[in-house]
């Protein structure tokens, strides 16, 4: 009788040791969707072992942390306030005529949905409007990389002459003959004093705020483990395993926030876009 209780308790604690470890599966295993479920149904860590590439820059999928801006603080929230008014504003182009918000549109997931953006005097781009969901999340901005912070971001199109046109030298003063204005900046920044400076602080700050909408993956990762289909966690499973997605498009926002030469460079081409070479000059 000792020996059947030491028995059972020996499986019992192999199983419940082994429910403690991370699952790793062979590009081989074929495995049923219950376990394949009840595998990704366990914290991000017990997940099946992705297959990633030698120099790879890996982060496991997770949820994405909170926009750094903290709309419960007075200060912040006037600051966000000014900036959503003046990226809505089309007096901040040369024009008139366009605002951010006419390539960052937000029922288009603050984007543009174009080939290519069209600016001042109908000039196309050479590319599209990036959407600013989670902006703040990435370390370089623009296609190319060009810019290191919003601030920077958020002054390239308003003074670009195919993007808003705008004299740079001019805009303050523009800006501070709208005596609607004043009240904002006073609110955000202590006085009424309009500068550039304050200008792309306020722009920034109100991109840093936009979030992105609750995905059924979002919720999948916070524990509703029904918020994914069967289809979506076999998608799931390959996208970390056998199809390597994973090696470029991962952490909470599918990126690993890196440059990648793709060989759609179009190299003496119509529609040339060497991309961060031309800011580098490095052949990388």
């Amino acid at each position: 009788m000792n020996k059947v209780f030491v028995t059972l308790a020996l499986i019992l604690t192999g199983l419940i040791l082994f429910s403690f470890q991370s699952t790793n599966f062979n590009d081989d295993d074929e495995l049923s969707i219950d376990s394949l479920r009840k595998v990704y149904s366990k914290p991000t860590e017990q997940w099946p072992k992705p297959t990633v590439d030698k120099g790879a820059v890996f982060q496991e999928l997770g949820e994405l942390p909170p926009s750094p801006v903290d709309l419960k603080n007075d200060s912040v929230k006037n600051v966000v306030e000014l900036g959503k008014i003046l990226f809505f504003d089309p007096r901040l182009s040369g024009s008139n005529q366009i605002s951010c918000s006419s390539c960052h549109a937000p029922d288009l997931h603050w984007s543009d949905g174009r080939q290519v953006s069209v600016g001042h005097d109908h000039l196309t781009n050479i590319r599209n409007a990036p959407s600013l969901e989670n902006v703040w999340f990435y370390k370089r901005l623009f296609w190319d990389g060009r810019a290191a912070s919003l601030e920077e971001q958020a002054e390239s199109p308003v003074a670009a002459h195919n993007e808003m046109h705008q004299d740079m030298k001019a805009l303050p003063k523009k800006l501070n003959k709208i005596k609607g204005y004043q009240p904002f900046f006073t609110a955000a920044f202590g006085s009424k004093t309009i500068t550039n400076k304050r200008i792309f602080e306020s722009l920034a700050t109100f991109q840093r705020s936009i979030v992105s909408r609750r995905t059924p993956f979002d919720r999948f990762l916070a524990r509703d483990k029904k918020a994914l289909t069967d289809q979506q966690i076999v998608g799931l499973h390959l996208f970390r395993t056998k199809a390597r997605c994973i090696n470029c498009h991962n952490g909470p926002l599918f990126t690993d926030n890196e440059f990648h030469n793709d060989g759609l460079t179009y190299f003496k081409r119509k529609y040339e876009d060497l991309g961060l070479y031309n800011v580098t000059k490095k052949p990388e």
